[in-house]
C-alpha cells in the first residue's frame, strides 16, 4: 500500500498482529520521510510510547482518550509541510550554489566575500586553492593588507561607500581580481 504512494498521514495501532510499530514506523519513514505518522495504542505502555516517538514517530495517543486526535493531526500534516518545504528550499539552495561556484570556477578571476571588518573570509576561483596564491594572500586580510597603503585604502572606503548604502550587503561584499 505505501509503494502506491499518494497517502497523506499513517495511523497505526502500536500493537498489530505481526507488525509491531517499530517495523510499521520503519516501513513508512524509509519510503517516504516527510509522510506523518501517528501511534494509537491501547495497551503499549510508557516505555513503548517513548520509543516509538523516538524513533520518529509524530505522536502516540491512548485509544479511548483521542479527543486530541484531530489536533495531532493537523499538527503532523503541517510539521510534515514545513519539513518538506525546508528540505526542498535547502536542496535547491544548493543547486544553486553549485550552478554559482561552478560559474565562478571556470572564471580567471578570483573572487571573494568579507566580514564586516572587510576582510576576506571566503575566496573563489581557480587560484583560490588550499596551497595556492588566494588563500595564502588574502584569506583573513583587508585590502591595504594585500595591496598596499594607496590602492588598498581606495578599496576598502570604496567596499564601506557600498556597506553603508547597501546595508543589506554587509559582510557579503563581492569583489573581484583578474
Amino acid at each position: 500500500e505505501l509503494a502506491r504512494r499518494g497517502w497523506e498521514l499513517v495511523l497505526a495501532e502500536c500493537a498489530m498482529r505481526g507488525l509491531g510499530a517499530s517495523s510499521a514506523l520503519y516501513s513508512v519513514k524509509s519510503d517516504d520521510e516527510d509522510l506523518p505518522f501517528i501511534c494509537v495504542s491501547g495497551t503499549a505502555g510508557e516505555e513503548a510510547a517513548v520509543a516509538v516517538l523516538q524513533a520518529g514517530a509524530d505522536d502516540f495517543l491512548v485509544k479511548g482518550k483521542l479527543a486530541r486526535l484531530s489536533l495531532a493531526i493537523e499538527r503532523a500534516l503541517r510539521e510534515a509541510a514545513e519539513r518538506k518545504a525546508r528540505r526542498e528550499a535547502e536542496s535547491a539552495t544548493q543547486r544553486s550554489e553549485e550552478r554559482m561556484r561552478a560559474v565562478v570556477e571556470s572564471m580567471g578571476d578570483t573572487m571573494f566575500t568579507t566580514d564586516l571588518e572587510l576582510r576576506h573570509d571566503r575566496i573563489f576561483g581557480r587560484r583560490a586553492t588550499p596551497s595556492g596564491f588566494a588563500s595564502t594572500r588574502l584569506l583573513g586580510r583587508n585590502a591595504t593588507e594585500i595591496w598596499g597603503e594607496q590602492l588598498g585604502a581606495a578599496m576598502q572606503a570604496a567596499m564601506q561607500r557600498v556597506s553603508i548604502a547597501a546595508p543589506s550587503l554587509r559582510g557579503s561584499w563581492p569583489s573581484s581580481r583578474g
